[in-house]
Parts: C-alpha cells; structure tokens; sequence
C-alpha cells in the first residue's frame, strides 16, 4: 500500500518529472518482509520518504539508482521482534546494519549526498 501527499507552493520547477526548488513533497509508504533474508528496493518519488517497515526477521534493503536530488531524505521506521536485523547495500548506502532494540523498534535516516544514501540519524 502507498500514500503519499504532496503539497507544492506555485513557484515550485519540475525538472526530471520532480519538483525542485521551493517545496515540500512527501512520500509515505509502508512495507514488510516474508521469512528468511529477503531483499526489498525501496523507491522514493518525492524529496522525503517516511517508510513504516514490519521486519519479520531480516531484510537487505536496496536502492536502484533513480532521479534523486542532493538534500533529498528517506526515513525508516522497522518494527518487529528484538534482534531482528535490517542490512543495507553498499552500492547504494553508506551505513551499517541496524537491529530491533527492547523498544521493538529501529529508526534510520538517510540523506542523498548526490551519489548515494549517507546515514544522518539512528535511533534504537
């Protein structure tokens, strides 16, 4: 299921199919993986993605290169049992693996440098 809302100010460019320039754009999106080390490609529309992810166990999540601009954010929050691990690629992010705290959940946040995803904030 994808939400999303989007709200733009009339001064707002569309370069690439994307607004640039004086905006706010939201991107909402919920996900979850099966058993077993699942990959999942997450693809952000908008220069700010808020992904809710149910992790059942563990999940790589993947990137494919698409028309992002520098500054742009994604936001993920997993939830799911304690210990369970979410990894990420190293084609397309600079971060290390993340894992479910007692809190039942795991949030990170990334921000596009240009070339690739750049952790900005974890919170266990």
């Amino acid at each position: 299921m994808l939400l999303a809302l989007t709200t733009l100010k009339a001064q707002t460019t569309i370069v690439n199919g994307r607004p640039v320039g004086n905006f706010y754009s939201n991107q909402f999106q919920n996900q979850s993986d099966s058993r077993g080390n699942d990959s999942v490609f997450l693809r952000p529309t908008r220069g700010n993605m808020f992904v809710r992810f149910n992790l059942q166990d563990s999940v790589t999540i993947k990137y494919p290169n698409g028309q992002n601009s520098p500054g742009d954010e994604i936001k993920i929050i997993f939830e799911g049992p304690i210990g369970n691990k979410a990894k990420f690629s190293k084609l397309n992010f600079v971060a290390d693996p993340i894992t479910i705290t007692q809190l039942n959940r795991a949030i990170i946040s990334f921000l596009y440098d240009g070339q690739k995803w750049i952790e900005n904030t974890r919170t266990l």
